[in-house]
């Protein structure tokens, strides 16, 4: 996200604000912001700018219990229902649930992969696949 002031086309920028959101499951983060900093200090110094780098939110991820992923992989197989594990930087329950239970993801189509947007779109029969595989995971899971 990027916001200037003053906002109009024709008046020479005075300040602005960018916003980067970073995720990532190799642990690559650190050396990212290491590359953004040296970017910012090397542009500011080139251009005579003032810059001030804030780092507002750093959370770490945590992986998915293997068990449970591997429940959520056959309760899809058992209905027969393609699937494919999925790295998610998604800042869901499960990145907070995972820390205390055992925690696993199941994702649905949007359509054109849209998501997190006011064009978002899942048909309705991909909802319904979706709770399926949650129920026979939590029954699964009950036994």
């Amino acid at each position: 996200m990027v916001s200037v002031e003053p906002g109009a086309a024709n008046i020479v920028v005075e300040e602005m604000r960018l916003s980067l959101d970073v995720r990532d499951r190799a642990g690559m983060v650190p050396g990212l912001q290491q590359g953004v900093e040296a970017l910012a200090e090397h542009s500011a110094g080139e251009h005579g700018l003032r810059h001030r780098l804030e780092w507002t939110s750093l959370t770490p991820g945590v992986a998915l219990d293997d068990v449970m992923q591997q429940r959520v992989a056959d309760a899809a197989d058992r209905l027969g229902v393609s699937h494919q594990r999925m790295v998610s930087g998604a800042g869901h329950d499960a990145q907070v649930m995972a820390r205390v239970v055992p925690a696993g993801m199941i994702f649905v189509p949007s359509k054109n992969g849209r998501s997190h947007s006011p064009v978002e779109s899942t048909a309705p029969s991909d909802l319904e696949i979706g709770a399926n595989v949650l129920l026979e995971t939590l029954m699964d899971a009950s036994r």
